[in-house]
């Protein structure tokens, strides 16, 4: 999870209680949000370890009330348990949210659910790694061309302070936020954190 005081002054602050919105931001702004994040980014800050909704599975499973849409695209690490010295994963498709699959592992997983359990096995982004959208509650990990598409990797905070991220969406899963941000990140150049390898 990522408190609220954890995030630096630029990248968009939390909602207070009694608010119901974000503060609002001119133009100009907006792309101060990614132009920070891409700067600690570019210094190399690391990533904290995995959180705590990623370990509580019906929180995952059941999403805080309040908070941004899932893209429709991608994949979704809801759930971890280590059996022995393997960790096992559940998992969401995006293209069908009620499609949930157990146990899957790094030995059988393939291409996309691979690159989230190895991504998400390395821990939750950094407050510094990630651009969020000014007036959303939704935040921009990395971006790359993989597989011959762009691919995103986004997080949403909720009004509970916790977060999901979303692993491989494309531009076809991209709506309302989140499709501002991905197009405020390109304006900027901002690419996130390499992925990690293995």
């Amino acid at each position: 999870e990522v408190a609220a005081e954890a995030m630096p002054a630029q990248v968009m602050e939390a909602p207070r209680r009694g608010r119901s919105r974000g503060k609002a931001t001119k133009p100009d702004e907006q792309t101060t949000a990614i132009e920070a994040a891409k700067g600690a980014t570019d210094a190399g800050q690391g990533r904290g370890a995995p959180s705590a909704t990623a370990a509580s599975s019906s929180a995952a499973r059941n999403p805080p009330a309040g908070g941004p849409a899932s893209p429709t695209t991608g994949v979704e690490i809801i759930s971890t348990e280590e059996k022995g010295k393997v960790l096992y994963h559940t998992m969401r498709d995006l293209r069908n949210p009620s499609s949930v699959v157990h146990n899957v592992t790094r030995k059988s997983a393939r291409r996309l659910w691979l690159y989230a359990i190895t991504q998400h096995e390395h821990g939750d982004p950094s407050a510094a790694e990630l651009a969020w959208h000014p007036t959303a509650q939704v935040g921009l990990w990395r971006r790359e061309h993989r597989a011959g598409a762009a691919r995103y990797d986004l997080v949403a905070r909720y009004p509970d302070s916790s977060m999901r991220i979303f692993y491989g969406v494309t531009d076809e899963g991209l709506t309302g936020p989140w499709r501002e941000l991905v197009q405020m990140a390109e304006n900027a150049d901002y690419w996130g954190p390499p992925p990690v390898e293995k």
